[in-house]
């Protein structure tokens, strides 16, 4: 992890070699490390990369086989010129929990289960009503990562909103029943 952090203090381009969770190894190249995240039960590095739709992607530390650093000011250029690509570590953790790094979308939802816990996963979540036990809520979240965490709460969230996203819960639900029928 500190061989890391100096790359990124010192903002050095790598090259390098991964295993991915398949076992399968790939190599990449002209990647610029601008973060490293400690999760629950991980280490990860947040790689720059400007030839990319997503420009971000997340890698496990435990991962990397090999690496090694270059100066590639082309590549370390292009993030400075893009304030925009800056990143943003404070934003990434409210709005990608479980690693999920991509889109964020604003979706609603009742939830009768432990607000408490809710708050802790999407901390920039807004409660818009209180009824009884029942919470009306709205996250803005990477769409990925808040689906997976709905879903591991069953029958205590309802998706009230966008129309998009209660057809794609719905659609996941029916490909877990077949599944496991």
């Amino acid at each position: 992890m500190w061989t890391f952090a100096k790359l990124i203090e010192h903002e050095h381009v790598i090259d390098f070699e991964y295993e991915n969770d398949k076992g399968i190894i790939k190599h990449f190249s002209n990647a610029l490390p601008v973060s490293i995240i400690v999760d629950t039960y991980y280490v990860y590095v947040v790689i720059f990369y400007a030839n990319s739709k997503n420009h971000f992607y997340n890698y496990r530390l435990d991962r990397f086989l090999a690496f090694n650093g270059k100066n590639n000011r082309e590549v370390i250029n292009n993030y400075h010129m893009h304030q925009e690509l800056h990143f943003n570590e404070p934003k990434v953790h409210r709005e990608n929990p479980l690693m999920q790094i991509g889109d964020v979308t604003t979706t609603t939802i009742e939830f009768t289960g432990i607000l408490e816990a809710l708050k802790d996963k999407f901390p920039n979540s807004s409660v818009i009503k209180t009824d009884d036990s029942i919470y009306t809520i709205r996250i803005t979240a990477n769409w990925t990562s808040l689906k997976m965490w709905l879903l591991s709460q069953g029958t205590r969230v309802k998706i009230l909103s966008p129309q998009s996203l209660v057809a794609d819960y719905q659609e996941t639900l029916r490909e877990m029943l077949e599944l496991n029928a």
